[in-house]
């Protein structure tokens, strides 16, 4: 194992703010990086770009989250010689909209009853407005889902049972089984909890999103625990100056 893998201080400004609670489950990710590492190059590619593996982290400071969108593995897929996925759960990486995106905009579309007439295709205008979007894996192959869900579950496992602890109160929305039996071993009476089928079965059903209005619920809790200023503005033109 390269001493790389163990220096903690390469890995402290992955997480800004985050790093007092991932500190203690640093060793978690030796077996990760380690399997990885192995499995990396000419014949397999892993998704995200190494770069954004822990990018939700980054976009999305510690202090700054609102919600919580949890979802499943990276997408596994390949647009233009580069991996789709980019690091935040849904989030596209270049010109390509997943299915899955697609049907998740309809979906808030639906619910909050507003069109959008933009619709970016990385959701990092989200992030930044404080919704942690964590994938239930942080990486996965080129044409494989889930293929690293068991590799990150001790990792994935700690965060939700040590640091989703402290979003009592605070939304939280599992977006298919996968992030459903993720969370809800660790969601107790005082969390507020919401969980719905991933956007990706609707797409291969090619039928619309039953989203149980998780987005305008969000909000409904957002201003009735901190004020309107605390809603998130889901249609991305709003946010233009003009």
């Amino acid at each position: 194992m390269g001493s790389t893998i163990l220096d903690k201080d390469k890995f402290r400004p992955l997480f800004g703010d985050w790093w007092p609670f991932i500190e203690p489950a640093f060793p978690l990710l030796f077996p990760v990086y380690e399997h990885l590492k192995e499995r990396s190059g000419k014949h397999f590619r892993i998704f995200p770009n190494s770069g954004d593996t822990f990018r939700a982290f980054m976009e999305t400071p510690y202090k700054d989250v609102r919600a919580i969108w949890t979802a499943q593995c990276p997408y596994h897929t390949i647009w233009k010689g580069q991996p789709v996925a980019d690091g935040l759960a849904f989030s596209c990486n270049g010109e390509f909209e997943s299915p899955s995106l697609k049907i998740l905009y309809d979906a808030m579309e639906d619910d909050t009853g507003q069109i959008f007439l933009e619709r970016p295709l990385k959701l990092d205008y989200l992030a930044r407005q404080g919704i942690l979007l964590l994938n239930s894996s942080l990486t996965t192959e080129q044409g494989v889902a889930d293929k690293h869900k068991d590799l990150w579950a001790p990792f994935m496992n700690y965060i939700c049972k040590n640091v989703f602890d402290s979003f009592k109160g605070m939304p939280i929305i599992a977006f298919g089984n996968i992030a459903r039996d993720l969370l809800h071993p660790y969601m107790t009476e005082f969390h507020l909890f919401k969980d719905v089928y991933h956007p990706a079965y609707y797409a291969r059903k090619t039928t619309p999103m039953e989203h149980s209005n998780v987005f305008t619920w969000t909000n409904e809790w957002l201003e009735k625990n901190n004020g309107p200023e605390f809603r998130i503005e889901y249609n991305y033109r709003e946010l233009l100056p003009f």
